[in-house]
């Protein structure tokens, strides 16, 4: 029955579209900086961020978006614990969203997201006993999932390359509190078929 429902939903919001859902691919890539928001300011350095990913229509002025992205923080700092040195970080992060075009190529979307962040350091590691006191995700080596919201600024265009700046917001479901990113990028991005 929900089945029904969500079909005849989907036929609604793309009847009469100009592009028909599917219809035409893109590969996207993104570079830019990454930080942390919040307390996790003080603890994260901003690093480096690459994104790939694959757009495609979805209803008339909507795109969906499936992504991931990678960033490398070297320096992460416990300001109040400099006894801790620097712990290296490998943060992926999964996108999956909608997004909606506006006034002259600019887009906003909100998604779904999952955060994987790995350490190297060991569980029995003053660090770890630190971060486990503290709640943050970074800690415990799992993964954690979340949700973004992302504005695109007008495109441009040069031949078939398309450019755009974009600013995201990220936020983790942790616990006993959230965690907040924001980046900000630029892309590209090319049809696929």
């Amino acid at each position: 029955m929900k089945a029904r429902y969500l079909a005849m939903l989907f036929m609604a919001v793309t009847a009469g579209a100009q592009e028909s859902p599917f219809s035409a691919w893109w590969l996207s890539s993104e570079i830019g900086i990454t930080q942390g928001l919040g307390e996790i300011k003080s603890f994260l350095e901003p690093a480096p961020l690459v994104r790939v990913g694959v757009e495609t229509a979805y209803a008339p002025q909507w795109r969906a978006l499936v992504g991931m992205s990678y960033s490398y923080i070297n320096g992460w700092h416990i300001a109040e614990r400099s006894d801790l040195g620097e712990i290296p970080l490998h943060d992926f992060r999964g996108q999956v969203g909608l997004v909606r075009r506006l006034w002259r190529g600019s887009q906003i979307g909100a998604g779904i997201n999952i955060f994987l962040t790995r350490t190297a350091i060991s569980s029995d590691s003053p660090a770890h006993q630190y971060l486990a006191q503290k709640g943050h995700y970074i800690q415990d080596n799992e993964s954690e999932f979340g949700w973004h919201i992302r504005w695109s600024s007008p495109k441009w265009q040069i031949r078939q390359w398309t450019f755009a700046c974009h600013a995201v917001l990220e936020e983790a479901w942790t616990l006993p509190q959230r965690t907040h990113f924001i980046s900000s990028n630029l892309g590209v991005k090319y049809p696929w078929f």
